[in-house]
Formats: structure tokens, sequence, C-alpha cells
């Protein structure tokens, strides 16, 4: 398509091209190839997006160091016995289907009826 540049140059590699000048403003390698126009470049999916920050762009990169670590990240896995317990063991092995009888049933749906009229209503509106 006219008017758009060099066809055999995908805008992909244009994109990363331009990554990488994005990069190349720390200070070890050559400054007049770096890119200033834009701060940084997202790409999610099928979308590109150049962030414009000119105030950022021209700030000198320069490498930073951390001063120490303090690791205070706590391991709450074991705090709980049953945090990774397995799966069979929270499900019932002998009734693993949790079937009931049909008498079972209607028990639990008159106790619905009689003791929680709202929960009634709503279960005979879904099932009408």
């Amino acid at each position: 398509m006219k008017g758009f540049g060099d066809v055999s140059f995908s805008f992909i590699e244009y994109v990363k091209e331009h990554i990488d000048k994005i990069n190349m403003r720390f200070e070890s390698f050559e400054k007049d190839k770096a890119e200033r126009r834009f701060w940084s470049v997202e790409v999610v999916e099928s979308m590109v997006a150049f962030k414009i920050n000119r105030a950022a762009s021209i700030l000198k990169s320069e490498p930073i160091f951390n001063i120490g670590s303090t690791f205070s990240a706590r391991d709450f896995r074991f705090d709980d016995a049953n945090a990774l317990m397995p799966v069979e063991q929270i499900f019932n092995k002998k009734n693993p289907k949790n079937e009931i009888t049909l008498k079972q049933l209607e028990n639990v749906l008159t106790n619905i009826k009689v003791n929680h009229p709202d929960i009634s209503k709503r279960l005979k509106d879904i099932l009408d």
C-alpha cells in the first residue's frame, strides 16, 4: 500500500528497532542512535502503544544499585495444615458424587419451603 514506507520492513520490525533504540539511551551506547521521541513502547497482543514523555526521554540514563536487600516476605504455605491438602482428602471418598435419594431431596426442599420462604420463592422462579 502506497504511503506506508518500505513494505519489506514489517511494522513489528519497526517496533523492535525502536525498542532497541530506547535501550540505547544507556550511557555506554552511542547517544546519537538513541530514540528520544517517546519514552517507552508497550506491546499488548495485537496493539502497540508509543508512550510519549519528552521530559523523561531526555534524562540521562544511569545505572542504579540496590543499597541492600531486606527480605520480609513470609511463607504462608505451612501455616495452615490444610492449605496443601491433596484434593482427594477434601472430598468424601465413600460418596464422591454426593448422591442423595429422592426422599432426602424432598426433605431438603420441604425444609427450605418452611424455614426459608425467600429462598423457596427464588427456587420456584428459577424452576418455572
